[in-house]
């Protein structure tokens, strides 16, 4: 099952910490975390615009904070998704030889809006926009990675079955396997399948990735 869920973004100050929060709040289940590809703002909270326009929709990002994206990651994580094209090319140059986990743009998870990359407000200005996109591509990707999301609640309640993915950069289904009415409620399974946190986590945020 895909558990482990890694945002990236250029600064990690925009765009992959409003997608980590909307995410947090749709599925609290996932565990999820948010870095950058560079490290400007190693060690800082959410950009203050980008804060605001998330709380303005229930979002809460203070409690976040940036790093930089490391190979080990790599290993971590069973799916990592880049806000643009630069961040997918930075990450495949540093994915470790072997490794074969799943690497997409977050934003072909959008079903109503048809762009390919997810524009950075920091230059844009437009944090609404963004946040729009976000939330599509997050609604997005849980119907195909869980279909139960949209389900009716009795079947929310049982969970998901296990996920397999078809392979790095494919754009086929995620979800391949059938939902199955005896699969684990993922709000008591979610210590079964956690682990320890990656060796950078003592810079991170109050709540933890596990």
């Amino acid at each position: 099952m895909t558990t482990r869920i890694l945002l990236v973004c250029l600064g990690n100050i925009c765009r992959s910490p409003a997608a980590e929060g909307v995410l947090r709040q749709l599925a609290p289940h996932l565990a999820l975390d948010s870095a950058g590809t560079s490290s400007w703002h190693v060690g800082e909270a959410p950009y203050p615009p980008m804060q605001q326009a998330a709380h303005a929709r229930g979002y809460d990002l203070s409690t976040l904070r940036a790093r930089q994206v490391i190979p080990a990651d790599f290993a971590v994580f069973d799916l990592i998704l880049a806000m643009d094209e630069t961040n997918l090319a930075d990450l495949e140059a540093i994915r470790p030889t072997g490794n074969t986990t799943p690497l997409r743009l977050f934003a072909e998870f959008a079903t109503q809006q048809t762009a390919t990359s997810v524009p950075d407000p920091y230059y844009t200005r437009d944090f609404d926009g963004t946040l729009d996109l976000i939330e599509d591509a997050a609604r997005g990707l849980l119907a195909k990675l869980c279909p139960w999301f949209l389900s009716d609640p009795n079947t929310r309640a049982a969970g998901p079955e296990n996920f397999k993915f078809s392979g790095q950069n494919s754009s086929k289904e995620f979800c391949t396997a059938p939902l199955s009415p005896s699969a684990p409620n993922p709000n008591t399974a979610r210590a079964s399948v956690s682990s320890p946190a990656p060796p950078h986590s003592a810079c991170r945020r109050t709540r933890s990735l596990a």
